[in-house]
């Protein structure tokens, strides 16, 4: 029932925050929504009493403020919630979604006055550490180059062994709007940008395309092992029909990541 930690700053620990709850206060808005120990939270939501109200709401603290904090491991815990009703003007409701056994439950509640303030964050803020490396000699350039290429390399391996092992989700591959998107975002940024990118985008089709997959070159040196070990080469006719079956196996994961792409952009204009 443990959701993400909660940190407490001051005393360097974290401390799990569940989601089942403990303890209603008599008299509270929990109580008159009628929640009861056991009860577990699922979801919540601000919901604003005007329109005026939404609009203040999102220009003061983004337009995430709105949408629904769903309660899970991975997602939100309890303490978004309560950091997040602090921010509410008196008239502004929250609804609040809860399971209790096999039935689904929810309510709007007013949330009362309070005399403290929590926020589990306490205001720190994280930013990457970026470091510009500028080559002073050919030598020097040649061996960033060197060194650039071998990380982009092994990256790509390192991303292709979680996406086989489940440990990165599919929906995070990009297509071809995905790859002009982040090609003009680098150009940008200047021309050293740019090749670094290049470098990247290179890296992955060099990885892809030795991948033994029939059609591409890797296919091809697979055909030709084989045929190193038997002393013959494989049938022609089963060299075709695997190489249609990689095509085609291609041409839908280039579907499938262009349709990633289109759902992205979809959500940063909405």
């Amino acid at each position: 029932m443990a959701m993400n930690p909660t940190a407490v700053e001051p005393l360097g620990i974290a401390c799990d925050v569940t989601y089942e709850v403990d303890e209603v206060t008599p008299g509270s808005p929990a109580a008159g929504a009628q929640l009861t120990a056991g009860d577990v939270l699922t979801e919540a939501r601000v919901v604003p009493s005007s329109e005026a109200q939404e609009q203040a709401l999102t220009r003061i603290a983004g337009p995430n403020v709105i949408k629904s904090l769903e309660l899970k491991v991975g997602k939100k815990n309890w303490a978004d919630v309560v950091y997040l009703l602090q921010l509410l003007p008196r008239d502004a409701r929250l609804h609040l979604s809860w399971r209790r056994g096999d039935k689904e439950m929810s309510a709007d509640l007013l949330p009362r006055d309070s005399d403290s303030f929590f926020n589990d964050t306490r205001g720190v803020s994280l930013y990457v550490d970026f470091q510009k490396h500028t080559a002073r000699s050919w030598s020097e350039a040649a061996s960033l180059g060197f060194r650039e290429a071998k990380d982009q390399l092994m990256q790509v391996v390192t991303i292709l062994h979680r996406l086989v092992t489940g440990r990165l989700s599919a929906t995070n591959l990009s297509g071809p709007l995905g790859i002009i998107h982040v090609a003009g975002s680098f150009a940008s940024q200047g021309l050293a940008a740019l090749l670094l990118f290049l470098t990247m985008l290179s890296a992955n089709l060099a990885v892809l395309n030795f991948l033994p997959i029939p059609a591409l070159d890797g296919g091809h040196m697979l055909f030709l092992s084989a045929e190193a070990i038997r002393g013959k080469p494989v049938d022609e006719r089963l060299q075709m029909r695997l190489t249609i079956v990689g095509v085609i196996c291609l041409l839908s994961l280039m579907m499938f990541a262009t349709m990633m792409d289109v759902s992205r952009f979809v959500k940063w204009f909405s």
